[in-house]
């Protein structure tokens, strides 16, 4: 996770917005994921998130 974004290029990445969070999700991690799941859940003062990616194939990048 990288929050500093100041002066970065992000043109190379799709952007979701969910419950005013936005998830910056690479080109590369699109091209072999069959499904990408973006929810958000608030607790008290803070608010977390969870992406879940099912890949297209058993021998992607992460997959074990």
């Amino acid at each position: 996770m990288d929050t500093y974004l100041k002066r970065k290029d992000l043109s190379r990445y799709y952007a979701a917005l969910t419950d005013n969070v936005v998830i910056l999700l690479s080109q590369k991690l699109v091209t072999w994921a069959q499904s990408i799941s973006i929810s958000a859940k608030h607790f008290l003062f803070w608010t977390s998130f969870d992406v879940e990616v099912v890949s297209i194939h058993a021998h992607a990048p992460g997959v074990t």
